[in-house]
């Protein structure tokens, strides 16, 4: 009897000791965010043994940086979960559950001396690494590889993210992703970009953007795929950008003037690549008794066939203004564009035009259409047309838009406040004054926002046509509108070189007087130089129920509040 007590003494203590001793054990690791079930591994690796745990209880891809000298397990593993696990020992395996009971036995307490840091991103696991997908009604922040996250307002993932993250307000991945970003109002990836991000507001790619963006403002540092949006900024691409303002650091960025066989005075911008670039234009025939007004947006794609000869192929949507909008002018055309010099590009081709037209003839106008054509194409109600082929020649120099070689432009600091006169030239040489004043605030690099505001004295001819018995069938009527409008849009504004800047606003506006008050769209794309405290600038803004009117502003102002 006495050797039995003894023999199951010696077993107690022996597994007691094999215990007692796998926890006791030195660690030393060092490990800088790495994931926790990495750093498991290298613990275990070291001693010969393996943990055992439930997968769905344990962060297993929290990351985690930890370095220790000769430290005891027990030691690292209870600072490591700050007590939320229990340790159980079975044979070469420690068990890992989470914490119910006090497991530590009858050790006496001791005292712990310059323990090495250990930390880990949120000490308290609250957000959670590498879950295959997670739902949060508000949003929340996840860590390492995630497979997909649905927030109710917003989702912030510091690793690699892949498949889908969906939110109502904002996603951001602090790293590599690769599926669709969708988000009310902004994406953001801080790394490289396989996928798609969609947004009404803003996207942005920090890396390579090897997918697509869609959002009324879109950026890339470096892009390789597609970009549509209203804005499109990238630092270079190789890819396509489809939008109004396609701003390419290393791309595009021409003035262009020409005259055709149909208006002898033109002005234009080109932004984008040479893969895909957006044309605005103005146009004017300065003929005394041939007056005739154009704006126009276009798309073109040059054929590189060295460095000073290129081929563009463009396609272009005009606006033409003779007693009246209502006319269009769709042009196809093929230039040869030959540098001739640093600064310098020189253009020409022929264009085939598509004209169709709305306007009787009026005297002092061009007729683009006969009369007898308009006649005859009123008669059967119907718009007078013409097709035929022009020719278009000009020069582009990109020196006024081309920001300086390392030079990262910047928008103004802080809160700037400027107010000045605003003029309305009309289509038929009416000058009408008005005043402007803006909120511009600086919001990140070449990007600053704009709240815009003024008064207006407009006057708004208006001219329709009633059937008649006799040549030419038809009844000219002319009426005019005079109102005041007081507009309220919100926009942005990109500086494009030293002085250069481009942008868009839009917003509600009150008619005062004329016929129909009320409230009015409006809308405009921006252009002019800044330069110190003056602003020159000019808009082709459209207003609602009235139609388009060009504009020209110069102002002065001064900071407010600092940033």
């Amino acid at each position: 009897m006495r050797l039995l007590l003894t023999g199951l003494l010696i077993s107690c203590t022996t597994l007691s000791l094999q215990a007692q001793g796998l926890l006791s054990n030195p660690v030393t690791i060092s490990v800088r965010q790495e994931p926790l079930c990495v750093v498991l591994n290298k613990i275990a690796s070291q001693e010969h043994f393996s943990f055992s745990y439930n997968a769905a209880i344990l962060p297993q891809d929290s990351l985690v940086s930890l370095s220790v000298q000769e430290q005891p397990l027990r030691q690292v593993l209870d600072r490591l979960f700050a007590g939320r696990y229990d340790y159980l020992e079975e044979g070469r395996y420690l068990i890992l559950r989470p914490a119910t009971h006090n497991l530590y036995g009858a050790l006496p307490p001791m005292q712990v001396r310059n323990l090495e840091p250990i930390t880990i991103w949120e000490k308290k696991l609250l957000a959670r690494k590498g879950r295959k997908a997670s739902f949060r009604p508000f949003g929340g922040v996840t860590y390492g590889t995630s497979y997909g996250a649905l927030g109710g307002l917003f989702n912030i993932h510091r690793g690699d993210g892949r498949n889908l993250q969906l939110a109502g307000v904002v996603n951001i991945n602090e790293g590599n992703f690769k599926g669709v970003q969708a988000a009310g109002v902004h994406n953001r990836v801080v790394d490289t970009l396989k996928g798609v991000q969609v947004s009404s507001v803003l996207n942005e790619g920090s890396g390579v953007v090897r997918g697509g963006q869609l959002a009324l403002v879109n950026r890339a540092r470096k892009l390789k795929g597609w970009q549509i949006g209203l804005v499109n900024i990238a630092d270079s691409s190789s890819g396509y950008s489809l939008g109004i303002l396609n701003l390419v650091r290393d791309g595009y960025h021409q003035i262009v003037a020409s005259t055709n066989d149909l208006l002898n005075t033109n002005m234009g911008v080109k932004l984008g690549n040479a893969h895909l670039y957006s044309i605005i234009s103005a146009g004017v025939d300065i003929s005394k008794h041939q007056k005739a007004f154009a704006v126009g947006f276009g798309l073109g794609h040059d054929v590189v066939l060295g460095k000073a000869v290129s081929i563009g192929v463009q396609a272009q949507y005009n606006l033409i203004k003779r007693l009246t909008w209502d006319n269009r002018l769709l042009q196809l055309k093929s230039l040869v564009n030959v540098r001739a010099g640093k600064h310098l590009l020189l253009f020409g081709g022929p264009v085939f035009n598509r004209y169709i037209n709305n306007d009787p003839p009026w005297d002092g106008y061009k007729d683009i259409v006969t009369p007898e054509a308009y006649a005859a194409a009123y008669a059967r109600y119907e718009h007078a047309t013409r097709n035929w082929v022009g020719w278009e020649i000009g020069i582009a120099t990109p020196s006024l838009l081309t920001p300086q070689a390392g030079q990262q432009q910047q928008s103004r600091k802080g809160w700037w406040l400027s107010a000045g006169p605003l003029v309305n030239v009309n289509f038929r040489g009416d000058w009408n004054p008005g005043l402007e004043a803006y909120l511009e605030k600086g919001w990140e690099g070449n990007i600053s926002l704009l709240l815009i505001t003024g008064w207006m004295q407009l006057m708004n001819r208006r001219v329709t046509t009633s059937p008649s018995p006799y040549i030419p069938y038809y009844n000219i009527i002319e009426t005019e509108d005079a109102f005041s409008f007081f507009p309220l849009m919100a926009g942005i504004r990109i500086l494009t070189g030293r002085y250069f800047y481009v942008g868009a606003a839009a917003g509600p506006g009150i008619k005062m007087g004329g016929l129909q008050p009320g409230l009015r769209f409006t809308g405009a794309p921006l252009l002019g130089f800044q330069a110190g405290h003056w602003d020159l600038g000019a808009r082709m803004e459209y207003i609602g129920q009235i139609g388009w009117t060009p504009m020209l502003r110069l102002t002065y102002g001064g900071i407010v509040k600092e940033s």
